[in-house]
């Protein structure tokens, strides 16, 4: 295996979702508990579930308009960005990817400053990689061109369709618009494809393939087709009000409420041999697990051991032996009936197989997608976003709609296919005594008073049995 001699840190975040389409928007609604969560109309709302996480139409033209007028200062690639061949996951990911990019320093931050576009400076651009998925792209053009043909047989096929379904045309759209000449990738993973993307930019940088990689996802899954066959087997919600649809950890919880959206992270080598950015890192992700459950196409394993075995695999990427620092974990969590208790009871395994902590501060466990929705293939980003923010602020943020939290005895009937009772009740009498589902709005002052680092440990698990985790802290020189 090669050398990992390498920290790699988060310079940049970008994030658009149905609570805002920046970063800080996002971030402000967390924190304030906001709900993005709506009705939908029009075709979308033909199926058993007519709710959804929809972006803002307008806001998200607002900032389109944005990006073109500053994407005219940079030399040489005043045309490299075509809206025509684009799908909407492909401009929703553009957006978290400026944003991204902006913050960090590889884009001057406004209009008219000095361009550090590395387009034209090829000896950095070829170590400056992309890595950016999506979980189900191009299902509305496919059948919207078919729609068209049909009706007008070769002359109703578009000249753009093929670049607005193809899985690596978001990746490619970014990677042209700003001369990222580095490794250039895009996976499918389902609900896991940002995550692995993320944790894969992450190891390109740690073995030395690039220097710089901007890494993450975009979903625009708001269709009929996408809609009816969730539905069809029985994943998402049947809940009418939008805003208590989504609930994690919530006895009430029937299903998981698709959302469109996207995420970027730029992750840098550190120290940096490129950037001129004079602010500190965001985050440093820390390590990287991945496992199969090699169970089921749509349900984990029952048992909750490969998302077990994908987060003691990140904590022993990093050479954690304790968990006194980690104070948080984003699950993945979707309120799901079965898949939230398996990943909580996998989270009870990982507190007693690491024995007593030496404080008795709660480790905060939560999911963002009460707030903002499942965005599938850009889950693990957008969230990936969220866990550094939370490492960055030292704040967790709790979770929406939760009032009566799964018990220890469905815990203990999880956990129960791999032990006996006894055990099985100790484990989740552990869990119980160790994890707080509230807000946490004080951790940054405790850490700065103890010396301890916030980590933050974020999980994806995606249809098909595939799971990942990845763990940040703030950054600490």
């Amino acid at each position: 295996m090669l050398e990992k001699s390498r920290r790699v840190v988060i310079r940049g975040v970008g994030l658009v979702s149905c609570l805002g389409v920046t970063a800080s928007e996002n971030w402000m609604h967390l924190l304030r508990n906001d709900c993005g969560i709506g009705l939908l109309d029009g075709n979308c709302a033909g199926g058993p579930c007519r709710i959804g996480g929809r972006v803002n139409n307008g806001a998200m033209e607002s900032r389109w308009r944005l990006l073109e007028e500053e994407q005219a200062f940079l030399p040489g690639v005043e045309r490299q960005i075509d809206r025509r061949a684009m799908s909407r996951a492909s401009v929703l990911g553009m957006l978290a990817s400026h944003e991204a990019l902006k913050q960090s320093g590889w884009l001057p931050q406004h209009s008219g400053s000095p361009p550090r576009n590395y387009s034209v400076l090829n000896d950095v651009s070829y170590r400056a990689g992309t890595y950016f998925s999506t979980g189900l792209e191009g299902v509305a053009e496919i059948l919207s061109s078919q729609a068209r043909v049909d009706r007008h047989g070769y002359a109703g096929m578009g000249a753009h369709v093929l670049p607005r379904t193809l899985a690596n045309m978001p990746v490619a759209h970014i990677s042209r618009a700003w001369g990222l000449r580095g490794p250039n990738m895009a996976c499918s993973t389902s609900c896991a494809s940002g995550l692995h993307s993320i944790g894969e930019a992450f190891r390109m940088i740690q073995h030395g393939e690039a220097d710089m990689v901007l890494a993450g996802a975009a979903e625009a899954p708001l269709n009929p087709w996408s809609l009816m066959a969730f539905s069809r087997i029985r994943a998402l919600t049947m809940e009418t009000q939008a805003q208590l649809a989504s609930r994690p950890f919530d006895a009430a919880r029937d299903g998981f409420v698709m959302a469109e959206g996207a995420a970027a992270l730029v992750l840098e080598s550190w120290p940096s041999p490129t950037s001129s950015s004079a602010q500190p890192p965001i985050a440093e992700v820390l390590g990287f697990g991945r496992s199969a459950d090699a169970y089921s196409l749509v349900s984990p394993e029952p048992s909750g051991d490969g998302a077990f075995r994908s987060m003691k695999a990140a904590l022993d990427d990093a050479g954690i032996d304790s968990l006194d620092e980690l104070g948080h974990i984003n699950c993945h969590a979707t309120s799901t009936p079965v898949g939230d208790v398996i990943e909580l009871s996998a989270v009870a395994r990982l507190i007693a197989t690491y024995g007593k902590r030496s404080h008795s501060e709660p480790i905060h466990v939560n999911s963002v997608k009460g707030h903002l929705g499942h965005c599938l293939g850009a889950a693990g980003a957008v969230e990936a976003a969220y866990s550094a923010m939370a490492a960055h602020h030292g704040v967790c943020v709790g979770n929406r709609n939760l009032e009566r939290p799964i018990s220890s005895a469905e815990v203990v009937e999880i956990l129960k296919h791999g032990s006996n009772e006894e055990a099985a009740r100790s484990v989740a009498q552990r869990l119980f005594e160790n994890i707080s589902f509230d807000s946490d709005r004080d951790w940054a002052e405790r850490t700065e008073n103890n010396g301890r680092r916030r980590l933050v440990l974020t999980n994806s698990f995606g249809f098909g049995g595939t799971n990942a985790s990845l763990l940040l802290s703030n950054y600490v020189k």
